[in-house]
């Protein structure tokens, strides 16, 4: 019979599967990349909150309705 190391689990002993958990730096990865979405998020609504009370370019047909049509 073959020496096995001192180590070593007999066959019929199953070893404990510790679950893997992830670490720290990739908690605060998984962090910081929301918190970069979230921001991104955040400056898409501003920016398309001032796009739509952005007034159209100024025309002639413009300035008229906006006088009340007084020219």
């Amino acid at each position: 019979m073959a020496k096995r190391p001192v180590n070593a689990l007999p066959r019929n002993e199953s070893r404990k599967k510790i679950p893997a958990q992830p670490s720290k730096n990739y908690a605060e990865l998984q962090v910081g990349k929301l918190e970069r979405q979230g921001i991104k998020k955040l400056c898409d609504e501003v920016v398309d909150d001032f796009i739509r009370q952005a007034k159209p370019p100024e025309t002639p047909e413009n300035l008229i309705e906006e006088l009340g049509g007084a020219l």
